[in-house]
């Protein structure tokens, strides 16, 4: 049988957003995923909620009023999946 296979990791250290894509709810503050160097786990970067944009706040600072930003990677298919996992460092 085959092992298992990585769809997908992400170490936030290139060109972002890269893969992944970056949204907001209409009418919310602009406050945006964003590369940033707060807490990084596997390398020097990591993403932060409200790293971008015109309302950014500092990377670890408290989050923003009437912020909604998505970070959002896909679409993939688990169609020939026996088993899945998901790993993130939060």
């Amino acid at each position: 049988t085959a092992g298992p296979v990585t769809i997908f990791s992400d170490g936030f250290e290139g060109a972002f957003p890269g893969n992944w894509t970056v949204t907001k709810t209409e009418g919310k503050i602009d406050a945006l995923w964003g590369r940033s160097t707060y807490r990084a786990a596997t390398g020097p970067a990591s993403a932060w909620c409200a790293a971008a944009g015109s309302a950014a706040g500092d990377p670890g600072g408290p989050y923003r009023k009437n912020m909604d930003t998505y970070l959002v990677y896909g679409p993939f298919s688990l169609a020939d999946a026996s088993a899945a996992s998901v790993e993130f460092d939060l």
